[in-house]
């Protein structure tokens, strides 16, 4: 046990009713203390070295800690500096160590450029945090200095980016906090010059209160107008939010109108044929449809270049030649259509199958032959 863990009273020993083991005295000193867990100071006794559990106040138990960092490897890399204070938690402090750490490792992820640099990371804040204190050795109390100062950040500015002055991702001097102390001390020289042009000839220390006074109430109205800015921004956050909770509502009625919508002209039958839930015009007639104005459009220009215009029985002429030739062909395409396709499939198919089929062939060779009206000759 460590010399730097909290010591009970003897009454505490003689109140739980447990022995120690190992407790014969050392160098002839009675044994009027014994040790246990730091966190444990308000009444617990170990139960010894070889136990699993301790007792403390109220009869209640906890479970020692492991002796192992987690088996997680991001939570073993990042709770390396402190491996030593770790093995002097419990379990519960343990569990409750590990919970801030992952905390900590997915704020780092959020603001890293590679979230794989977080464990590393946090690793050397804690590095950092142990060189500041002096060493593990200096730790009287191991799971509130890990929970409260080792693994928290410190940002130093309003960057979430920043921790004690350093940029987490970059590693480098923090920019914003560089700002700011050029701004504070550029404000510390006007300050001065004022004080200096509105108080002439005040002696040195009086000098210096007052500027400090000044400097002093500056960063409270400065600190002051920063909160306000902060509210403020929470304040256009939360209306957005809404906002946008108001649009995505909206969307969502929209989409249930126009589904509601496009459900009842599906449910018309079609004007041309008469098919039920065909949304007013099946597919198969607005093939057809399509075939017809193309029809249409070839015989006009086929006649543009091969009958006089001034003629209507002349114009009519050619485009009843071309109707006839793309209708032939049509009906050319769909036999070769049907030679290829075995018979079982299109019986399988049904008979609407099959004229939506023939319709779209239709369009099709319409189409065609309506891109090659300029160049055949009718």
């Amino acid at each position: 046990m460590r010399e730097d863990q909290a010591v009970d009273g003897a009454a505490a020993v003689a109140g739980s009713g447990i022995p120690l083991a190992g407790a014969d005295p050392l160098r002839g000193e009675k044994l009027t203390k014994s040790p246990v867990d730091e966190q444990e100071q308000a009444g617990g006794v170990a139960a010894g070295a070889g136990a699993r559990l301790t007792v403390v106040g109220g009869g209640k138990t906890r479970q020692q800690g492991l002796p192992e960092l987690p088996a997680d490897l991001d939570l073993r890399v990042a709770l390396v500096p402190v491996s030593w204070l770790w093995r002097g938690l419990n379990r519960w402090q343990q569990d409750r160590v590990v919970e801030a750490a992952k905390l900590e490792l997915a704020q780092l992820r959020q603001v890293l450029e590679w979230s794989g640099q977080a464990p590393s990371v946090l690793a050397a804040r804690l590095t950092s945090r142990l060189e500041e204190t002096g060493g593990e050795a200096l730790i009287a109390s191991p799971f509130g200095w890990i929970t409260r100062r080792g693994l928290v950040r410190r940002p130093s500015c309003s960057d979430e980016r920043c921790d004690d002055g350093v940029r987490l991702d970059t590693g480098a001097d923090c920019d914003n906090c560089a700002n700011i102390l050029h701004s504070r001390r550029a404000w510390g020289v006007r300050i001065a010059a004022e004080v200096d042009q509105e108080l002439p000839g005040l002696e040195t220390d009086a000098r210096y209160r007052e500027i400090e006074a000044r400097m002093r109430r500056h960063a409270e109205a400065e600190a002051a107008d920063f909160v306000a800015r902060q509210a403020e921004a929470r304040e256009r956050a939360e209306q957005r939010a809404a906002a946008r909770a108001e649009a995505e509502a909206q969307a969502a009625i929209e989409r249930e109108r126009a589904a509601a919508e496009a459900a009842v002209r599906q449910a018309v039958a079609c004007e041309d044929c008469g098919r039920d839930r065909s949304a007013g015009l099946c597919e198969a007639c607005d093939h057809r449809r399509q075939a017809e104005v193309l029809i249409g459009e070839a015989g006009l220009l086929a006649a543009t270049w091969s009958a006089d215009l001034t003629d209507p029985a002349a114009v009519a002429d050619v485009a009843a030649e071309v109707r006839t030739a793309i209708e032939d062909a049509i009906a050319a395409a769909w036999e070769q259509f049907q030679q290829i396709t075995d018979p079982e499939v299109l019986e399988a198919a049904g008979s609407d199958a099959v004229e939506d089929a023939a319709a779209h062939n239709a369009m099709l060779t319409a189409e065609r032959t309506t891109r090659s009206t300029g160049t055949r000759p009718w």
